[in-house]
């Protein structure tokens, strides 16, 4: 190696260790590697608290209604009226493909729906008339959902109560958005209560007004009871009676008697046998013996 070779030699290390020592160059690396170790760190303990968080959420949301119960009821007890107020439709999710089987409303609906975001569906377990609707959903691969509809009378309206309980996947990163899960379900179930109500309250009903639901009085009368219209007039045992004198007195079945028996009785125990009326008069009527 000739001097030349020797003196190139030596200034590339001179420059090499130059930039090693230049803290230009090494702040932004030391800073970058610290950057990534944090975000490990912070990684795995957000995996690991996130393996100890809940798996069940509860949403809960209402708004009142100024109509009777029964213009929302059918809105939400028939599936396919879904697609003019919930939140999942084809206007908010272009593309959607949805499928109804089972009855038409109530009890035994299914709504099944198709999208690039995820399937689903939806069926109602239970529904009882203006008062309580309930049913299952599905999103995804996630668990199914609980939801229930109640109706209640306030003021001159009706408060509508939307519940849903749900569990997560059992995933380190579900139970944090288990923690998210309530506040964004009740953003979305806001905005679909908000349509329904906006959209039945401008519905004119028809005739003028809306029809009054009325709860049953009590259970029909059953044929063979007393007082009812199959089983006649009748009075049953210990039942009270009001008197035409407006007093009330207790009556027992097969007590009473007829009063025409009762006339023709003592008719007889006033009137004497003919042979003492007979000899009655002879006594006070009849002529003297002759001694």
């Amino acid at each position: 190696m000739t001097q030349e070779d020797r003196d190139s030699a030596m200034q590339e290390g001179s420059e090499s260790r130059a930039e090693d020592e230049n803290p230009q160059v090494k702040g932004p690396l030391r800073f970058l590697a610290f950057i990534f170790g944090l975000l490990v760190v912070v990684a795995l303990v957000m995996a690991v608290a996130g393996s100890f968080l809940p798996r069940e959420f509860e949403v809960e949301t209402s708004i009142y209604l100024d109509r009777p119960p029964q213009v929302a009821f059918q809105k939400i007890n028939e599936l396919k009226a879904w697609q003019e107020w919930c939140p999942w439709n084809e206007e908010n999710m272009p593309g959607m493909v949805n499928r109804y089987s089972g009855a038409e409303r109530g009890l035994g609906a299914e709504w099944s729906w198709e999208h690039e975001s995820g399937d689903g569906k939806q069926w109602i377990t239970f529904s009882q008339d203006n008062l309580e609707i309930e049913m299952a959903t599905e999103f995804a691969d996630y668990p199914p959902m609980t939801s229930v509809f109640a109706f209640e009378p306030e003021s001159r309206g009706t408060r509508i109560t939307w519940r849903t309980r749900g569990r997560v996947k059992d995933g380190p990163v579900d139970g944090w958005m288990c923690l998210m899960m309530p506040s964004m379900i009740a953003a979305e179930y806001d905005r679909g209560l908000q349509k329904l109500v906006k959209m039945v309250e401008a519905e004119q009903p028809e005739g003028g007004e809306y029809p009054t639901v009325e709860a049953a009085e009590g259970p029909a009368p059953v044929a063979g009871d007393s007082g009812s219209a199959m089983g006649g007039g009748g009075v049953s045992a210990g039942a009270e009676v009001t008197g035409s004198d407006g007093q009330v007195g207790d009556s027992e079945v097969g007590d009473s008697e007829d009063p025409a028996l009762t006339d023709e009785a003592e008719e007889e125990d006033s009137t004497p046998p003919e042979s003492e009326a007979a000899g009655e008069s002879d006594g006070a009527g009849g002529e003297p013996s002759k001694d």
